[in-house]
């Protein structure tokens, strides 16, 4: 720990409150950042109970701590257990992982963050399959920004970006000209003279940078993605636009055949619509990398610009300018709070589904129509987003659950497509193969289940095609996969849908 921050569970990271408030926040809140109006705000499950535990230094985790924490919400009786913290990536020989299966086992479900590092293959933490791992997408709200440049022989250029801040008209220079394109370190005092500094993501936090060309003297700041990455609206010390890539070679290119100096304007703080249901390109990926014969993650939810609670009281320069309530920040941690609402809601609509069950429910559910990968157009695939995004409207009432025992998800390390997981990654296709998975009917009524299969051409997957399930009972199916015509070293997608007749 270091001396500025809390031995308590009071947070002054901001992470905590961030996330406990998306998950159980209460409804229709003001939220407001630096005097301006954001909008009303709610969490997943308002009202619902939440126990914070202090886990985590500024400096880091320790796996002990995490697990005592895990163990202790579990003694606290808890429903859910919210982990946007990474790791995982070994869980049969990881202790905090190992308490999250006990978890599991005293009827606990874990929602855990799928990691930042994407959008490469094998990227993915938590690799647990008795948690619900969670990537991150968009929604379809962005708080926007203007930048209006115009030099002194009339050539103009509007580029847009995404902003909180304020509004602020200066001089643009280049952070580069003064020798720190990445503003990395604090300018001397007197460097700059209200200047608009344009700055380049990376290394370091984004608001350390606005702060840092704040002590330079700087007026405000452009910050421009080298390449192409999410946008984040950050609580600023002073008026800052992210701009994205393109519009970052736009801008630089201005300023390179500018005549005389530069003038720029920001405007910041515009709520207006913006393309949902895109899978950021920092959410962490599956891959053909995952031995273990479970893939992740397992669903996607909300986890780029979202509002959400803020500790007045940030004990770093990363958590941006003191004495706001709200922020707006992003990262596979605020999509999993997302979801450990939800099954929060699931509990409290249904308080006998096990943490299996709920996280079949929540899956079984889920949507891919219209979600794209981070270039905004081509379709997700499952190492993109698992099966989908979360689907609340219909995950209450799933017909169906596919759900497994602690001991036998313990048990079945080495070749988890033949537990009873409500998905099924073969990492090593011999060419053929037979599993079984076991559904569980929610219904007061005895239900068939016409079955059917979306596969490439080259992979066969068979299916009896009609399940029927009485009401409340079980029913055990047989899934054959063929797929000895698929070029060694490829990998293959498919999806089984179970839809039930009259």
């Amino acid at each position: 720990m270091t001396p500025a921050e809390f031995d308590s569970a009071r947070d002054d990271d901001g992470h905590g409150t961030h996330t406990s408030t998306t998950a159980a926040g209460n409804a229709g809140v003001q939220a407001t950042i630096a005097g301006g109006d954001l909008g009303i705000v709610s969490g997943i499950a308002p009202r619902a109970y939440v126990i914070a535990y202090k886990a985590c230094g500024a400096e880091g985790c320790f796996g002990s701590d995490t697990a005592a924490a895990v163990e202790q919400a579990i003694l606290d009786g808890v429903d859910v257990i919210n982990y946007s913290i990474s790791g995982g990536g070994d869980p049969y020989n990881d202790a905090t992982s190992i308490a999250f299966l006990n978890a599991y086992f005293n009827g606990v479900l874990v929602s855990a963050s799928a990691g930042n590092s994407g959008p490469g293959a094998d990227t993915v933490a938590h690799r647990e399959p008795w948690t619900i791992t969670v990537g991150a997408s968009t929604q379809d709200r962005t708080f926007a920004g203007k930048l209006s440049l115009s030099d002194e022989g009339g050539a103009t250029l509007e580029l847009d970006g995404v902003s909180l801040t304020g509004d602020y008209t200066g001089q643009v220079v280049l952070a580069s000209d003064y020798g720190d394109g990445l503003c990395l370190t604090p300018f001397p005092a007197g460097t700059f003279n209200g200047e608009i500094v344009v700055c380049e993501r990376g290394l370091i936090a984004r608001v350390e940078k606005g702060y840092n060309v704040l002590q330079g003297g700087a007026g405000g700041m452009v910050l421009y993605n080298p390449v192409l990455q999410s946008l984040a609206p950050d609580i600023h010390f002073l008026p800052a636009i992210h701009i994205q890539n393109d519009a970052g070679a736009a801008l630089l290119d201005f300023l390179a055949n500018a005549t005389g100096a530069v003038t720029g304007t920001i405007d910041g703080g515009i709520k207006m619509a913006s393309q949902g249901n895109v899978m950021a390109a920092f959410s962490s990926r599956g891959g053909a990398g995952q031995t273990l014969g479970v893939s992740k993650p397992d669903v996607t939810a909300p986890g780029v610009e979202i509002l959400a609670g803020h500790t007045p009281m940030p004990s770093s320069i990363a958590g941006g300018a003191p004495g706001n309530l709200f922020q707006v920040i992003q990262g596979t941690s605020m999509s999993s709070p997302h979801v450990a609402g939800s099954a929060l809601l699931l509990k409290d609509l249904h308080p006998d589904w096990t943490p299996g069950q709920i996280k079949s429910a929540l899956m079984t559910t889920a949507y891919v129509d219209g979600l794209v990968k981070e270039d905004g157009v081509t379709p997700v695939d499952n190492f993109d987003a698992g099966s989908g995004h979360i689907d609340l409207n219909r995950a209450g009432n799933p017909g169906l659950t596919i759900s497994d025992s602690a001991l036998n998800l313990y048990l079945a390390e080495d070749h988890l497509w033949d537990a009873n997981l409500p998905s099924l990654y073969v990492p090593n296709m011999p060419g053929k193969i037979t599993v079984e998975r076991t559904v569980h009917s929610e219904l007061r009524a005895n239900s068939w289940w016409r079955t059917r299969v979306e596969a490439p051409a080259d992979l066969s997957v068979s299916v009896r095609p009609v399940i029927g399930v009485r009401a409340g009972g079980d029913r055990t199916f047989s899934i054959t996969v063929d797929a000895s015509l698929v070029p060694m070293g490829e990998t293959r997608f498919a999806t089984l849908y179970l839809e039930r007749g009259p």
